[in-house]
This record gives structure tokens, sequence and C-alpha cells, in this order.
């Protein structure tokens, strides 16, 4: 067993280089960073009747909304409860809480995403208090 672990060892210290990690994991990151922004966009509307205005409780409150109703099969049982039922809401019950954990952003996350968005000039700081900080999407560039 020893000689094929050392053999595994080897393979994988010619194929995977210790400096061609870190790019990937860079690569990676970045990529949530801009998945996570591009979430964060998503709950701006333009139609003033939903509200144009967003704060980082406002976006993380919308986020958990679409998640919980796009999971909501896995909460409600049926009237007969079935072997089949039970599996698809593990299923969804599963997604959901990885989703939550992993994928949405928190009140603090969303804080610094919005923060960066701001600074970057694609939302404009609506109104402000000392507790909480409202954007509102940039219309025109500049």
């Amino acid at each position: 067993m020893v000689p094929q672990l050392v053999e595994a060892y080897h393979f994988l210290r010619v194929l995977i280089p210790a400096g061609a990690l870190w790019p990937v994991l860079r690569w990676s990151y970045k990529r949530w960073q801009k998945y996570q922004e591009d979430l964060v966009l998503s709950t701006f509307h333009l139609d003033p009747a939903e509200g144009p205005r967003q704060s980082a409780h406002g976006v993380t409150g919308e986020l958990y909304v679409k998640a919980a109703l796009s999971d909501a099969r896995g909460y409600i049982p049926p009237k007969k409860l079935t072997f089949a039922y039970c599996w698809r809401a593990l299923f969804y019950r599963t997604r959901h809480m990885m989703r939550a954990k992993l994928l949405l952003p928190d009140k603090e996350r969303a804080e610094k995403i919005l923060r960066n968005l701001w600074e970057r000039n694609l939302l404009e700081l609506a109104e402000w208090s000392r507790t909480n900080k409202v954007y509102k999407l940039r219309t025109s560039a500049g």
C-alpha cells in the first residue's frame, strides 16, 4: 500500500505544482466575490413601486426571502406523507442550508459589498443615519 501512495504523491507533485495552487484559489475567490456583487445588484429595482433604494438589511432580507421561496417545497408537507416527499424535502432543505451559509451574504458582508460598489461609483448614497446607510442604483455614469 505504501509504494502506491508514494507513486501517487510523486504523480500529484508533478501534476500540480505548488505555485499553481495560489492563482486557482485567487481566481475562485474573485469569482465568488463577483457572484455576491451580482446578487446584491439584483436586489435593486428601477421601478419606484418596488423600491429603488436598499440598505444592507434590505439586501439580505430580499435574498433570503427569494431563497426561501425557491426552496419552499421542502418545508410545506403534502396531505399524504410519502418517502419520495421526505427524500425531496431532504434535498431542498440541504440546498437551502448550503445557500444560506455559503452563498448568500450576511448583513456585514452585504455592507462591505455595498460600500465597495459605492466606491466604484455603481451606487450612490441616498440616505445616511448613524445606524443605517441606504443606497440607490446610479442611473448615469460619471
